[in-house]
């Protein structure tokens, strides 16, 4: 099995519906090691994130974190931290007008 670190979200300006922003590759799996959030609207923003298996949808039960952003800051989504997406499991993320980065580690057997 190798290890690839990977910019698994760059820099994505959020909008006010979860959207899928990345999806774990076909037979392997990942691991989130960092999650911020950056607001540089003029008021508060809620940020979701959601860890949505294959054949799912991003509500209430797929939310892994969820944090308030400040005008003009940026947070660190701590809930997110070393959650672990199999094979297909996608992140989705709402936040309107907030930019999200996600890094972490994919598992990619050889």
């Amino acid at each position: 099995m190798s290890l690839t670190y990977s910019e698994m979200i760059r820099g994505q300006l959020l909008t006010a519906t979860p959207t899928s922003y990345y999806s774990a590759p076909l037979n392997s799996s990942a691991s989130i090691q960092a999650v911020t959030a950056n607001n540089p609207t003029g008021s508060a923003v809620i940020v979701d994130l959601y860890k949505v298996p294959s054949g799912s949808a991003a509500d209430a039960s797929t939310k892994i974190a969820s944090r308030t952003v400040p005008a003009g800051t940026t947070v660190t989504l701590f809930d997110a931290l070393n959650h672990k997406l199999q094979s297909g499991t996608a992140l989705f993320a709402a936040g309107n007008g907030c930019g999200l980065n996600v890094s972490g580690v994919e598992y990619i057997p050889e």
